[in-house]
């Protein structure tokens, strides 16, 4: 696995989404969408801008350490280079709507703002981001939205510290009706996972259970060791995903969006980042060259 090594995420680093993403990339338990860290308006040596312009499509880019829904943008970027950005999140959606755009940047302006200037419209307290990491940011290839009844789905599997162990307890959905115009579904009703299963594949929604649960058992029992053997205690986590029909099969497949933590505490010493990066190396279920 490759960690870029930053000493502010000894606090948070289980909220970091590009190591979210590098741990199930290795685990190889759960389809996710090409993804790539931006630090500022920059992907390595790489201008963002310049960058989306040469794979045009949908984007979603988001902190890479934020929760909450702050700042997380969806961008297209049409064939013809230019760019548009809209974000569910109060706070930027007003930013990009009073940004005063040069038309003839043809949408780049509003990228660098927008990966660089967080500190302009972001509630530090709310959002909870030191000032290093609140223009770190991850880019992520919109995941496809497949609905059933005009509704998607997004499904949370939920893991709970017990006397005996992580325990999965049980999973509930969120059921999206409305279009969502920047990734985060603000207007959505909870149900659970079987009725949004049997609206998807009817009398075949057994089996996508069971498919479900599975991957996220298999997903606690990679997690929970490395996380506990490297000084850190979650109390709850749960596991969310986009539910999604496979093309091919017709069958169920969940690509993973993010892992959300409760109640996080890790030590208060040493450099817990690079002890998680080492106890991930030297576990069992660590990919093996």
């Amino acid at each position: 696995m490759s960690f870029s090594h930053e000493r502010d995420t000894e606090k948070v680093f289980v909220r970091d989404k590009h190591w979210q993403r590098q741990f199930v990339a290795d685990t190889g338990l759960l389809p996710q969408p090409v993804f790539a860290v931006v630090d500022g308006d920059r992907i390595g040596n790489v201008d963002l801008s310049a960058f989306l312009r040469r794979n045009p499509g949908a984007w979603i880019l988001k902190p890479r350490f934020g929760s909450n829904g702050f700042c997380v943008t969806r961008i297209v970027v049409h064939p013809d280079g230019r760019m548009t950005l809209a974000s569910d999140c109060p706070d930027t959606a007003q930013y990009l709507d009073e940004f005063p755009c040069d038309p003839d940047l043809r949408g780049g302006d509003l990228v660098t703002a927008i990966t660089t200037r967080r500190e302009r419209f972001a509630d530090r307290a709310r959002v909870g981001m030191s000032e290093r990491q609140l223009n770190q940011s991850i880019l992520e290839r919109e995941i496809r939205q497949d609905r059933a009844d005009g509704s998607m789905c997004e499904p949370r599997v939920v893991v709970q510290r017990t006397p005996s162990g992580f325990r999965t307890l049980g999973a509930i959905c969120k059921r999206i009706d409305s279009p969502i115009g920047a990734s985060v579904a603000r207007d959505y009703r909870e149900e659970s996972l079987d009725v949004s299963l049997r609206r998807f594949f009817g009398d075949r929604f057994g089996h996508a259970r069971d498919e479900l649960f599975g991957t996220a058992d298999r997903l606690r029992e990679m997690l929970v060791p490395v996380l506990e053997a490297s000084g850190t205690r979650v109390h709850q986590f749960g596991i969310d995903c986009r539910l999604c029909i496979d093309p091919r099969t017709g069958g169920a497949e969940f690509p993973f969006i993010e892992f959300q933590f409760a109640n996080v505490s890790v030590p208060k010493s040493g450099d817990h980042f690079s002890e998680l990066r080492s106890w991930w190396r030297l576990s069992p279920f660590a990919p093996r060259k």
